[in-house]
């Protein structure tokens, strides 16, 4: 079931209370298991501006480059991404999705063993997907 927005105040917390165009910040929490305030101080260091995106593969690189958290760009048949919602359950592990959202130049959310952990993600165009790498 996707979270709501009264799950993702819960999960900012106080101090982040007032944060916005955080979708990727939640989507690294999720995916990793990490608290939201220390996917915010990642993505900070990886150089997200308060209150602004940044580009997932920005964030990807720079988990590698810092040896941090390994993700695998998932080239699944073009059938599942037209379909994600209806066939998340194919896709088992932690990813992390990019989607082209209109007004947005992007969003990024969590797919958590099949589980899309997000409410607006119905019927956009699939950017990317990657995959977290279980440590080894």
């Amino acid at each position: 079931m996707p979270e709501s927005w009264t799950e993702v105040v819960d999960m900012r917390g106080q101090m982040f209370a007032r944060e916005r165009n955080d979708c990727t910040v939640i989507a690294l929490a999720k995916v990793t298991g990490i608290d939201y305030q220390s996917a915010h101080d990642l993505l900070r260091d990886a150089g997200r501006k308060d209150g602004q995106g940044i580009p997932i593969g920005i964030l990807i690189s720079y988990l590698r480059k810092e040896c941090l958290y390994d993700f695998i760009a998932v080239n699944p048949k073009p059938a599942y991404l037209r379909t994600l919602r209806e066939t998340a359950h194919k896709f088992e592990g932690r990813y992390l999705v990019s989607v082209k959202a209109g007004y947005m130049e992007g969003h990024a959310f969590a797919m958590l063993d099949g589980r899309i952990s997000d409410t607006i993600v119905n019927h956009l165009p699939i950017l990317g997907l990657w995959k977290l790498k279980e440590k080894e």
